[in-house]
């Protein structure tokens, strides 16, 4: 029998289940593993108690009378003192539509019945570790921002940081890479699967962490910038493949009207050019409408280059348009789930102005937003560009 992290031991794990006999299981096997088991027999009241209780993780049916289990998760998702919670979905059902619709809505993994106790061990770890780690991250990130330090003790903080959290979350990724490659006997396709979904939130979580130091280190001024002559459309076409697989699974086409441009050169590093243009890419594409576009256009005006990233989501309100560029901003009650810890935008407007440009955003709620990103162009344009 496998045995349970001690860190994890007293945690609260609430049940949401209709079946008494699926509840009884569940509680019997998770509390003689240390839990502390909460229970719910249904969405509505699940609701009602999570935001008093506060569990650390829930166990959650989808099939329920009343509130079923994927509108119970995205009324959890879209309220601030809850959205943070991991929801394990408990199903009968294997079918990809249901799968996808689990995750659409902010669900992060999925169990199915009859349980394989193991497995579902295996799971709530992994859960709780890559919640933890985030929770860390955010603490730790916010602290660096209250605290008032000179840059000796910052950068000693930095690299105190980058440690902590990348030693833990090596090790959720290495095991489960190691899973991968050694293919012990017996495991199901359905396992490997969920084995793929723990690498990817791993790689995923790890992102975040380099993109989060990326900020620290242009606060501190840590980060510097190579500046020279950088020509837009392959940065832009290397960009816009980087993001096709993201695009590709959430429906989203992306319209190049920029490929006629290739005189447009600008001042500036490529690379961290290439990663504002990810940024604003994946941005559109996470926060755009099912089966909807983006588009990108680039010009020169006045000196400098735009290049105008558009989408067809449900905009923001003109309030918000500042307020997004915020560290960890996430708008609220958006109908689109997103991940991540709402540092995309702040490295992009932090990075666009140490090269001396401008990041601009309009938008109309319910029509979509435009992401303007104005670099100044290289005056020479008539040398030869590095190879």
């Amino acid at each position: 029998m496998p045995k349970l992290k001690h860190e994890f031991t007293g945690m609260k794990i609430l049940i949401v289940d209709d079946t008494p006999a699926n509840v009884d299981i569940l509680k019997k096997t998770l509390t003689h593993y240390g839990f502390n088991i909460l229970m719910a027999p249904s969405g509505e009241i699940a609701l009602k108690t999570i935001p008093k209780t506060q569990p650390d993780l829930i166990l959650l049916d989808i099939m329920m009378p009343g509130i079923n289990g994927f509108e119970t998760c995205q009324r959890l998702k879209a309220d601030q003192s809850t959205r943070d919670i991991p929801i394990i979905f408990i199903t009968a059902k294997i079918e990809t539509k249901d799968i996808v619709e689990g995750f659409s809505v902010g669900g992060a993994d999925y169990i199915t019945k009859p349980f394989c106790m193991e497995e579902l061990l295996a799971r709530i770890e992994t859960q709780l570790q890559l919640h933890k780690i985030t929770k860390d991250l955010k603490n730790a990130i916010l602290s660096m921002h209250e605290a008032k330090e000179d840059s000796i003790a910052k950068s000693e903080f930095l690299s105190r940081m980058s440690h902590e959290l990348k030693t833990p979350l090596n090790s959720v990724l290495g095991f489960a890479q190691l899973l991968e490659m050694s293919q012990p006997p017996g495991l199901t396709e359905e396992q490997k699967k969920h084995m793929n979904l723990i690498i990817d939130a791993g790689k995923h979580l790890l992102k975040m962490i380099e993109e989060v130091l990326d900020v620290t280190d242009l606060d501190t001024g840590n980060l510097k910038i190579l500046s020279g002559k950088v020509s837009l459309k392959p940065a832009l076409e290397e960009a816009l493949d980087a993001v096709a697989p993201e695009a590709k699974k959430r429906q989203i086409t992306l319209i190049n009207n920029a490929t006629t441009n290739e005189t447009l050169i600008v001042k500036g590093e490529k690379r961290r050019i290439k990663q504002i243009l990810i940024a604003l890419l994946l941005n559109a594409i996470k926060y755009n409408k099912e089966a909807g576009n983006v588009t990108v256009d680039m010009s020169q005006q006045d000196g400098l280059v735009l290049t105008s990233i558009k989408d067809t989501g449900e905009g923001i309100p003109q309030e918000l348009t500042e307020r997004i560029f915020e560290p960890f901003f996430r708008q609220e009650h958006h109908k689109t789930i997103v991940g991540g810890v709402g540092m995309g935008l702040t490295t992009v407007k932090k990075l666009t102005e140490i090269m001396n440009g401008k990041i601009k955003v309009e938008s109309k709620l319910d029509e979509g937003s435009c992401f303007t990103l104005e670099l100044p162009a290289f005056k020479n344009t008539q040398e030869s560009l590095p190879a």
